[in-house]
């Protein structure tokens, strides 16, 4: 499959990786549009984000909408196979019961596309990615997968 790597500072190339294996839970699909985040552009200009260095050819790319490639089940419902989706890019680290309604600050939390950790969390400038079902968020019918890539930027924007 085709992929977006970054290996360092003006370090980007297409290469072909082989496709993902899933982990058990996982589904497969099919990444058609990714916006380009300003994190993204940071990895690519200066080889890291803040004190996340690239120490490992990353596949950047959180801004994702693309198309199930296999049927899901979620809370009982059964999701096809075709499906339009956006992909919620975010791992909640380690639960603190005190900050129980903020998951998103809980120590240890990855991102996809980030090269905070080791290995680095890959991200969606991919054709075929694996991804959780709770990541999963269906995209309306009358909104494209062009303008679904915007969901994650838009949702940041209006949590702040």
């Amino acid at each position: 499959m085709k992929a977006i790597v970054i290996s360092g500072k003006e370090t980007i190339d297409l290469k072909d990786l082989p496709t993902p294996e899933k982990k058990s839970g996982e589904v497969i699909f099919s990444p058609k549009y990714i916006g380009i985040c300003g994190s993204d552009l940071h990895y690519l200009a200066d080889g890291s984000v803040g004190q996340s260095v690239i120490r490992e050819p990353l596949i950047p790319g959180h801004e994702i909408s693309g198309v199930l490639d296999e049927l899901v089940t979620i809370d009982g419902k059964t999701i096809p196979a075709g499906t339009n989706i956006t992909v919620h890019p975010a791992t909640f680290g380690d639960k603190q019961d005190q900050l129980a309604e903020r998951p998103e600050i809980w120590p240890n939390g990855r991102y996809l596309g980030s090269a905070q950790y080791m290995p680095h969390t890959q991200g969606g400038m991919v054709e075929k990615m694996a991804i959780r079902p709770d990541q999963i968020r269906i995209v309306p019918n009358n909104l494209s997968l062009k303008s679904a890539a915007l969901a994650e930027p838009l949702a940041v924007g209006l949590h702040a």
